[in-house]
């Protein structure tokens, strides 16, 4: 929705709870800003794009399971790895919600073979890090043996 068009959803100035949850949606997959940009756009999670219009999303909402008197009810990705689309979003609450996020700790997308390599690496965490596509300080802490303990 081009800015400036107002959609009357925000009656009185106070946003409909809908609206933050799309708005939020939106800023976490396409502004860098965004503190969860990472987490989101950053992935290449990205929004259908009828879903740009505010009024689309509303509809498809409410005829899939969203409930405007239920403040409980969040959107949710069925396969988290997949974008914000019509066949892979539902409402669910945050309990079951938090059972489906990705469930592997950044180490665990290691092998053992992997870690060895990395302690036996004289490159920088930093440089490193990029080749295994993991954080500079899990390869600070494979290196310091504060992860992957056992081998």
């Amino acid at each position: 929705m081009p800015k400036g068009i107002q959609h009357g959803f925000c009656p009185a100035g106070k946003k409909e709870r809908l609206y933050a949850c799309w708005s939020d949606m939106r800023q976490r997959c396409n502004n860098p800003k965004n503190s969860y940009y990472h987490c989101y756009g950053g992935r290449g999670i990205a929004i259908d794009l009828d879903w740009n219009d505010f009024s689309i999303f509303r509809a498809w909402a409410l005829a899939n399971g969203y409930d405007p008197t239920n403040p409980s009810l969040t959107i949710d990705r069925i396969d988290n790895n997949d974008n914000y689309t019509p066949a892979n979003c539902r409402f669910t609450d945050k309990q079951t919600q938090a059972l489906n996020r990705n469930k592997l700790s950044p180490s665990q997308k290691l092998t053992p073979m992997q870690a060895l390599a990395i302690r036996r690496d004289p490159r920088t965490c930093a440089a490193i890090a990029v080749v295994y596509s993991v954080s500079p300080v899990l390869i600070s802490k494979i290196k310091r043996r504060r992860v992957w303990k056992h081998i």
